[in-house]
């Protein structure tokens, strides 16, 4: 007997130590016939955290009656009262989360069927639910500012095989701008760097991010991108920098500009070959101004051959001089 109310004591203790409401539901049958229907559950135990919980005292909840207790209303007396139902009829154990709107609080209950009654655990998770809304939130708030940076933003954590050695990088976020310019699926979050641009293996590319996430070492290049096709497009600045074990990639559409460079590159081409093969001595010269700004003389800076043969003299003998 003393045994046994020790391991009782032992076990009230140990219940309230714990940071959970437990509360313990002996099922009550009419007439004390227990081949009857359960017409309603009687709290047998209930642990200090429960009782704050319902913001009153164990000696107030212990032996009260489910269905007609005052600390709860009527929706929420009737709802525990079907899901206690529940787990005598089938034996399992439930457990689900919910917000109390009156207290403002967030909890995740589990309701067992133990020693023939229902063994009710409530774990208060407000903290955990505000501190998840909060990353959330966080998450969101960063979100939006990358989404509206004029840079393509592409985040990526290294991956790494059993020696620590980088074979791949995992996506790990891609801003609304890297979704247009590098024209990824919708779904390439969570995917392969490789997966996603496969003619990346073996490149160069690869490996400068390998060496910018193993080194820390920032890097910057130009280069062009392909469609699915594997067909090159654009012309990009990217820069690459390591975060954590990771690289945060940013490219700049520079495509307009190496295109006007380009079309400069073949007007120049097309000017020099029409100077160099023309038949008249062409020459082009800078004006020289006093400090008035009036002219005084010409600087030559270029010749045609056929100007060499007129004048009689090379390139060295009249480029730089005055006319």
């Amino acid at each position: 007997m003393i045994q046994a109310n020790t391991e009782q004591v032992l076990i009230t203790e140990q219940f309230n130590a714990q940071p959970d409401a437990v509360v313990w539901f002996r099922p009550v049958f009419p007439d004390g016939r227990k081949d009857g229907p359960v017409i309603d559950f009687e709290v047998e135990y209930c642990n200090n955290k429960a009782a704050e919980m319902l913001a009153t005292t164990v000696a107030s909840v212990k032996g009260a009656r489910l269905l007609r207790t005052p600390l709860l209303d009527p929706n929420t007396r009737e709802r525990i009262f079907q899901q206690c139902l529940q787990v005598m009829h089938t034996g399992n154990s439930i457990e689900f989360n919910y917000r109390n709107p009156a207290r403002d609080r967030y909890y995740n209950v589990q309701r067992s069927l133990i020693a023939g009654g229902i063994l009710n655990v409530t774990r208060d998770r407000t903290d955990e639910v505000h501190a998840e809304i909060d990353r959330k939130e966080r998450e969101e708030y960063f979100r939006q500012i990358l989404d509206s940076a004029a840079d393509s933003i592409l985040v990526l954590e290294s991956i790494r095989d059993a020696g620590g050695t980088i074979t791949d990088f995992q996506i790990a976020h891609c801003n609304r701008k890297c979704y247009e310019i590098a024209r990824f699926p919708p779904d390439v979050i969570g995917r392969t760097l490789l997966e996603a641009l496969p003619h990346l293996l073996d490149s160069d590319q690869l490996e400068w991010h390998k060496e910018v996430a193993d080194t820390g070492k920032s890097m910057r290049f130009e280069t062009s991108f392909r469609d699915d096709s594997g067909r090159e497009y654009g012309w990009f600045i990217v820069s690459l920098t390591r975060l954590r074990d990771g690289v945060i990639s940013t490219f700049v559409d520079v495509t307009d500009r190496r295109q006007a460079e380009r079309r400069i590159e073949e007007q120049k081409f097309l000017l020099d070959n029409i100077f160099a093969s023309a038949l008249s001595g062409m020459f082009a010269a800078k004006a020289v101004r006093d400090h008035e700004e009036h002219i005084i003389d010409f600087l030559i800076q270029k010749i045609n051959p056929a100007f060499t043969r007129l004048v009689g003299q090379t390139e060295a003998q009249v480029i730089g001089h005055l006319s």
